[in-house]
């Protein structure tokens, strides 16, 4: 993707994200002199001045590998990653038919689902799930240790309640239908556990 002809000026991404290595991560600075960026560590100079120290060769090279590994199957992973999105709302919304997709109608990133469960507190329903294996989380956590509100979710004109209690699921191209239907079933019987 040209950057530049998109109208990006800086990009950056977590190699995590991508299946590379914790801890690794790249900027992209479409002009080489945009000065807007200002160092974290001072020093020997490395990466252009931008981040001196030793580099972790391994985590860089792990990370090209990565990329080249999802950028040469990109459109079907997206497909599976949507699929396994998909198969789990369907499951979710047969099991809990109260329950919400929120953002189901915009265009969406095809490993994430946020749902709405009316009446239940978000985070006695993340507890039961953490309880039961299942990763899921609510929002960010401010310097109180009080969680605070999505602020997307607030940004899409859900109230402070609603956004309490929704909840983030996140899925990965080594996810299965069958696990994510079964992770669906786990929700619903926590969700009875909580009422």
């Amino acid at each position: 993707m040209d950057l530049v002809a998109a109208g990006v000026d800086v990009a950056t991404f977590s190699g995590h994200k991508l299946h590379g290595p914790q801890g690794s991560g790249v900027l992209v600075l479409t002009d080489p002199d945009d000065r807007r960026v200002s160092p974290l560590i001072l020093g020997g100079g490395q990466e252009q001045g931008m981040r001196s120290g030793t580099q972790n060769v391994a985590a860089a090279v792990g990370l090209g590998r990565a990329a080249e590994v999802r950028a040469a199957h990109l459109e079907v992973m997206i497909a599976k990653m949507a699929a396994i999105r998909d198969c789990f709302e369907r499951a979710i919304l047969k099991l809990v038919p109260e329950a919400v997709v929120n953002g189901s109608r915009a265009s969406r990133v095809p490993n994430t689902s946020n749902i709405r469960f009316p009446g239940i507190e978000g985070m006695a329903l993340l507890a039961k799930l953490d309880e039961k294996g299942v990763a899921a989380s609510l929002g960010s956590a401010c310097s109180s240790g009080k969680p605070s509100p999505s602020h997307v979710l607030t940004a899409m004109q859900l109230s402070e309640d609603e956004a309490y209690a929704s909840l983030r699921f996140s899925f990965s191209i080594f996810n299965t239908q069958k696990e994510v239907r079964l992770a669906a079933q786990i929700v619903a019987d926590c969700l009875r556990d909580l009422q």
